[in-house]
């Protein structure tokens, strides 16, 4: 018996749940997406390039662990479709500094690796 399976999405995740499923012979996958066909599919095309490893809650966080595994898994030609390689978030405001201080304490919650910085403090990820 085939069961379908419909994911809403066709941004990285969506792609890398469909591609992943898709291993399975008793699913017939189907992905939807209603964003423009002038621009990347899914909230990849706010961000394109960029995985975030930290969620606004723990689940959110968890997925996005799960996700950053699989696309680490994934090969176009015997090369890697994905590379860790580490994100920046700047802030240009109080208030978003607030958020990004805020986001510090989610981080080392969840353990992952997060530097906050001020503006003329020194800094190794700082471009110069």
């Amino acid at each position: 018996m085939t069961r379908q399976i419909v994911v809403i999405g066709a941004g990285i995740v969506g792609a890398a749940l469909a591609s992943d499923l898709s291993e399975r012979n008793d699913l017939q996958i189907i992905v939807l997406e209603q964003g423009p066909s002038d621009r990347l599919l899914g909230s990849t095309g706010h961000a394109p390039g960029f995985v975030g490893l930290l969620g606004e809650t723990a689940v959110a966080t968890e997925l996005a662990r799960a996700s950053a595994s699989i696309y680490e898994q994934l090969h176009l030609d015997g090369q890697a479709a994905s590379d860790r390689v580490g994100g920046l978030e700047v802030a240009c405001t109080t208030t978003a500094m607030t958020n990004l201080q805020r986001r510090a304490v989610l981080a080392e919650a969840a353990g992952c690796r997060y530097v906050c910085s001020t503006p003329g403090a020194p800094s190794p990820w700082r471009p110069s």
